[in-house]
């Protein structure tokens, strides 16, 4: 017979270092995770609570936008005014008034007053020439201008026969904005 060998207080290999560095990094990333996954649970429900607050503010501003989308008679008339004081700013004056103001007899004619009318696009020019021919000359290049249209000579007055004495002239004269 063979002898028995029994050992009831067996000896268990140790767990070297690098176990339990395993096992400590282990530890570590799932601590890791489980802040971060906190902390984005965190983010997620402060994110809901905002959007929450502001679909509130929007159907609270939508239900009063509702309530007083009929403008009264003066705000109608105000947002008119506005409106017409907006058109006219738009429209390119530089443009009108550079055409009006260049001209090759520029010493022969002064421009006195320039009164445009930008809802019936017209002009009336003030202005004084030294003598007529500056004066037709000037309406023909203006006419030659591819914004002005339709000059007409509606009033002048020919001072006395001396140097010093301009005609003094009206013209009118409709306009119209290049694109």
């Amino acid at each position: 017979m063979q002898r028995l060998s029994l050992d009831f207080q067996k000896t268990r290999p140790r767990i070297s270092i690098a176990g339990w560095l395993i096992l400590l990094i282990g530890i570590s990333v799932t601590i890791y995770a489980s802040l971060q996954f906190r902390t984005a649970e965190l983010a997620l429900t402060v994110a809901q609570e905002k959007t929450s607050h502001l679909e509130r503010q929007l159907n609270r501003n939508n239900h009063n936008t509702y309530q007083t989308t009929k403008a009264s008679p003066e705000r109608q008339e105000e947002v008119h005014f506005a409106n017409s004081v907006l058109n006219r700013l738009s429209l390119p004056w530089n443009d009108l008034f550079k055409t009006l103001g260049t001209s090759n007899h520029a010493d022969k004619i002064a421009l006195l007053s320039i009164q445009p009318d930008s809802s019936k696009h017209s002009i009336k020019i003030n202005g004084e020439a030294k003598d007529f021919t500056a004066l037709l000359f000037y309406i023909q290049q203006l006419e030659q201008d591819k914004t002005i249209h339709n000059v007409v000579l509606s009033n002048h007055e020919m001072g006395q026969k001396t140097d010093n004495n301009p005609i003094r002239f009206t013209l009118t004269a409709n306009w119209e904005i290049q694109s």
